[in-house]
């Protein structure tokens, strides 16, 4: 009987690192601010902070805030978030079908699955490239934690070998779980991702047809 090796997983992050939304979203932010009779703020203050959780970014912003309007802010924001002006990061596609060769693809994000597949197929990026997508409502835990990473190997019955993200809680996640952490420079500074010791860092998604 022949036993067929079934073939790693890689896993991505999705907005800054598969797609270009940073505008989108940090316009979504000050469209909830000025919704809730606040100020709205300059953009290097949003863009700090992407890649953590709404609520973390509101709270950062406007400290004295309580819950509850922290709460409507990050659902004003989700609902506000026009994924229509979103890009694909540069050769994505060419990438993809590349990996998927030797590689099981899946996503997991901070995002809702609902918004990330509704992006992929407005890019005209198939859903089918990743056998699994787990977004923040998919999920109790959400990035750093390795929930999402214990889930998706559950699901498909194979090992991580590497997470690929472009901020310090994609990295953190990687290493929470003892895998290799790839980051890609463009929401973060490579200056900024070297002190997280990620590695392997990266300027564009190609590379990584050479490097793994």
């Amino acid at each position: 009987m022949v036993t067929i090796k079934k073939k790693e997983i890689i896993l991505f992050d999705f907005d800054g690192t598969l797609v270009d939304s940073e505008k989108e979203i940090v316009d979504a932010y000050n469209e909830s601010f000025t919704k809730n009779n606040l100020y709205r703020v300059p953009a290097r203050m949003i863009k700090r902070h992407l890649g953590k959780f709404r609520e973390t970014i509101i709270h950062k912003i406007y400290p004295s805030l309580g819950q509850r309007k922290i709460q409507k802010i990050a659902e004003d924001q989700s609902k506000l978030l026009d994924i229509t002006k979103a890009k694909a990061k540069p050769n994505i596609v060419k990438t993809l079908a590349e990996l998927n060769k030797k590689y099981t693809l899946a996503i997991a994000s901070n995002a809702e699955h609902k918004i990330i597949v509704e992006t992929l197929q407005k890019l005209e990026i198939n859903p089918r490239f990743f056998k699994a997508i787990v977004g923040m409502d998919n999920v109790k835990h959400r990035k750093p934690s390795t929930e999402p990473l214990k889930k998706l190997e559950k699901a498909l019955g194979s090992k991580i070998k590497a997470v690929v993200g472009d901020t310090e809680t994609d990295i953190q996640m990687a290493k929470n779980y003892n895998v290799m952490a790839i980051a890609i420079v463009g929401t973060r500074t490579y200056k900024d991702l070297l002190k997280e010791y990620p590695d392997i860092i990266v300027k564009d998604l190609s590379e990584l047809t050479e490097l793994i």
